[in-house]
């Protein structure tokens, strides 16, 4: 036994299917319908970029740009078919989002997806966030609330906001765009009347201003829209979302399996029907504005054949497997004699290290309280990083 002989025993083999990573073939689904759009105030709107037509215009493979303005602000779509879940998705990601951030500078935004349990085609159902890993951050806020109050100038003018804190403030005007950043004409006239409320979770941005002509807003780690560089290919494999490495199309890869209802508590979704994206940080980049989430297109990720749960970690015969997941009260790790291995809460934290020291590893999980973790496995040369969710049954 090892040091970590509370949460590893030696399990004989079981017989698994073998995971190979073969070419990637699959038949691309992309934005088919935009179902709403409601941004908030920013230097954006009212022009190209954020208008509703601008919405509209995201949908197929070339796909365009909509700003959804500062926080709050959103966007809902889906795709001509649900988005499976599926075991044999490359890195675990179903489908990926693709933005405007460069590897300086990202505006995320917070996802959210619904499954369509009342079969009437429609976003009424329950959202469930998808946790980023900045869900748990002591800085997030959850449900939080802000009202934007309408300038009475009809062009460039200063927003004033006022949060659920009693907090204020303002979305600033600049020289560059001349419009009112208020939603005007083309928009709900019932919500935008005189102010507008939005709510939803809130994380931090952070920031660089030491230099006034190159201010930087570094990208989370995973889990947010327009938050990730894209490679400008947007047809192949995406990358693994909790690695820098780019190993196929960039932008922001999302895995259904990071779903949370408004508790905080894992849910479990075999396959979703709508993808909502609100920007989900609230401030401004001296001259650059209000960070403003934007959208360009977004891709549905088919399985890659002969993947039950995740991919080898290289081309060769070994047969590297983490399973199941989702897990209760054990994780099985498979082919990993002389590899170092981690697991890893959510928030990055190290609950368990070792050097397996067998082909197969078993990790009691009993203690662990229902949320995301990660396996990491790694040697000199390689590392590979899974999601698993504990679940309650």
């Amino acid at each position: 036994m090892n040091s970590c002989n509370q949460y590893i025993c030696l399990r004989g083999l079981i017989t698994l299917f073998l995971i190979f990573m073969i070419p990637y073939h699959a038949q691309a689904q992309y934005i088919h319908r935009v179902h709403d759009y409601k941004p908030a105030p920013g230097q954006f709107i009212n022009a190209p970029g954020g208008t509703r037509e601008s919405a509209l215009g995201i949908t197929g493979e070339e796909g365009g740009l909509v700003s959804l303005g500062a926080f709050g602000g959103y966007i809902v779509f889906s795709f001509e078919q649900e988005v499976d879940n599926h075991p044999e998705n490359p890195y675990g990601v179903d489908f990926v989002i693709f933005g405007n951030a460069t590897d300086e500078f990202s505006e995320p935004g917070i996802v959210s997806v619904m499954q369509d349990t009342n079969h009437n085609g429609l976003p009424d159902d329950i959202w469930f966030e998808l946790a980023g890993s900045d869900y748990s951050f002591n800085s997030t806020l959850y449900n939080y609330s802000i009202k934007y109050y309408e300038p009475i100038s009809k062009a460039a003018d200063d927003v004033v906001w006022v949060d659920g804190f009693n907090n204020s403030g303002k979305i600033s005007a600049n020289s560059f765009h001349t419009q009112s950043y208020y939603p005007a004409e083309g928009f709900d006239t019932g919500f935008y009347s005189g102010s507008c409320s939005f709510i939803g979770s809130k994380i931090e941005a952070e920031t660089d201003f030491s230099d006034a002509f190159r201010i930087k807003s570094f990208p989370r780690n995973f889990g947010y829209a327009d938050n990730i560089q894209s490679t400008g290919d947007i047809s192949g494999l995406p990358d693994n979302p909790y690695t820098k490495e780019v190993e196929g199309m960039g932008g922001d890869g999302m895995d259904i399996s990071w779903a949370v209802d408004s508790l905080g508590n894992n849910v479990y979704l075999e396959k979703i029907h709508f993808v909502k994206v609100h920007t989900a940080v609230l401030g401004e980049a001296g001259p650059l504005g209000e960070f403003s989430t934007e959208i360009r297109s977004a891709l549905d990720i088919a399985p890659v054949a002969g993947s039950p749960n995740n991919i080898l970690l290289n081309n060769s015969h070994e047969s590297m497997r983490v399973f199941p997941n989702p897990f209760v009260d054990h994780i099985q790790i498979n082919g990993v004699e002389g590899w170092n291995i981690e697991l890893l809460n959510a928030q990055g934290k190290i609950i368990c290290k070792f050097v397996s020291q067998s082909e197969e590893q078993y990790l009691n999980t009993q203690k662990l309280i229902p949320g995301i973790y990660f396996i990491k496995i790694f040697n000199t040369h390689k590392t590979k990083i899974f999601t698993l969710v504990k679940s309650l049954y």
